[in-house]
């Protein structure tokens, strides 16, 4: 491949990224930095929240040539939104109480706004669902999910 090809590709997957983030309604692209080269993607600068810090990641993923992506985005959290660690668990833990689809074997630790979440489900849509659930409370700057699926035998 020659080099302006690889310039016209790359500017090609540049504007595709640009057109899917700018219809993701949850998502400010003016926000965004977005550098590629060979279809891996690298997105910059700073969001308020870790939910669109997500939503960025999912838009950038349903572009058909991206082929990696180097995510450094950062989120400020301002003001109102943030919440100490405490306060974070607390909320978190009421979310996943509240949704009868998890069980109570989820376990959930905070610090500096990133939350562990750890124990066993029976199925990958539950670990998937309580992800989800503490990715939206405000304040949350990351989610480290170490909740392992342990399906149990059929009787």
């Amino acid at each position: 491949m020659t080099r302006n090809t690889e310039k016209i590709l790359n500017a090609d997957l540049h504007r595709k990224i640009l057109e899917e983030l700018e219809i993701e309604p949850s998502v400010d692209a003016g926000r965004i930095g977005i550098a590629v080269e060979n279809g891996v993607v690298t997105l910059s600068g700073a969001l308020p929240s870790f939910s669109e810090k997500w939503a960025v990641e999912k838009a950038v993923k349903r572009v058909r040539g991206v082929r990696a992506i180097e995510c450094e985005l950062k989120v400020e959290l301002m003001g109102m939104h943030r919440m100490s660690d405490t306060d974070i668990a607390a909320v978190a833990a009421n979310v996943l109480a509240w949704d009868r689809a998890l069980p109570s074997s989820i376990q959930i630790a905070t610090h500096d706004g990133v939350v562990d979440l750890t124990g066993t489900v029976e199925w990958t849509l539950q670990r998937e669902l309580a992800e989800d659930h503490v990715r939206q409370i405000s304040g949350v700057r990351a989610v480290e999910n170490r909740i392992h699926v342990v399906s149990s035998p059929l009787t």
